[in-house]
C-alpha cells in the first residue's frame, strides 16, 4: 500500500514538473508568458542574483547602514484579486542602521522575494522602508513606503564587487501621501545613493 501511495505521489509531482514552463528572467521581455495560469516559472537561469547574496555595508563616520539579501528560488506568487499565479526567483531584503556600532533600527525580513535582473550586475527591486509610511487615500490605510531601487555591482581592482545602492526619490504609488509630510522631510529614512562593501 505504501508503494502505491508513493508511486501516485511521484507521478503527480512528475506531471507538475513536466507541465511547468521555465521563463528565463534575463530575456522575459522578449517572451509572451502568462502570469495567471500557475504553470510558469520566472527563473534566474543565468544565476545573476547569486553575487548579490550576503550582507553589504556603508559607513559614514559613526553611522553604518547594512542591507542583507538572500536568494529564494521558485517562490509561488499568488493574488486572487488580480488573478496572478506564477513562480519566480527573487531576493529577500532586510536592513539595519547602526550608530557607534549599536543597532538603532532593524527592519523586518520581507516575506516575499523581490527583484528582476536582465543582465549581470544590474538588479531592480522594490525596497520597503519600514521607518516611513504612507496613507493610501483610496483605501484609507497606512502602509510602509515601498520604493524602486537599483542595485548595481561595480568590480574593483581586486576583482571583487562593490554595490551601488540607489533609491528613487519620487513617490511610487498612485493616490498616496507620505507621512509625516513636512517641508524638507525626505521620502526615505535610509541612504538613497551609496556605494557599499560586502561583509565577510
Amino acid at each position: 500500500m505504501k508503494n502505491i501511495i508513493f508511486t501516485l505521489i511521484s507521478m503527480l509531482f512528475s506531471s507538475l514538473l513536466i507541465s511547468q514552463t521555465v521563463v528565463n528572467m534575463s530575456n522575459s521581455h522578449e517572451v509572451n508568458w502568462d502570469r495567471k495560469n500557475g504553470q510558469n516559472y520566472l527563473k534566474d537561469v543565468n544565476q545573476f542574483m547569486d553575487d548579490y547574496e550576503g550582507t553589504w555595508k556603508y559607513v559614514n563616520g559613526t553611522t553604518e547602514f547594512r542591507i542583507t539579501l538572500n536568494k529564494v528560488e521558485m517562490y509561488h506568487v499568488q493574488d486572487s484579486d488580480y488573478n496572478i499565479d506564477y513562480y519566480t526567483d527573487g531576493l529577500l531584503v532586510s536592513y539595519q542602521k547602526l550608530e557607534n556600532d549599536n543597532v538603532v533600527f532593524q527592519s523586518f525580513l520581507d516575506q516575499q522575494p523581490h527583484g528582476i535582473i536582465k543582465e549581470f550586475g544590474k538588479l531592480s527591486l522594490t525596497f520597503k522602508d519600514y521607518e516611513r509610511t504612507y496613507i493610501n487615500e483610496v483605501l484609507n490605510v497606512s502602509r510602509n513606503a515601498g520604493h524602486k531601487a537599483l542595485l548595481q555591482l561595480i568590480e574593483n581592482e581586486s576583482g571583487s564587487y562593490q554595490l551601488h545602492f540607489k533609491l528613487f526619490t519620487e513617490k511610487t504609488y498612485l493616490g498616496t501621501l507620505y507621512e509625516p509630510v513636512m517641508s524638507g522631510n525626505p521620502y526615505h529614512s535610509t541612504p538613497t545613493d551609496i556605494i557599499m562593501t560586502k561583509m565577510e
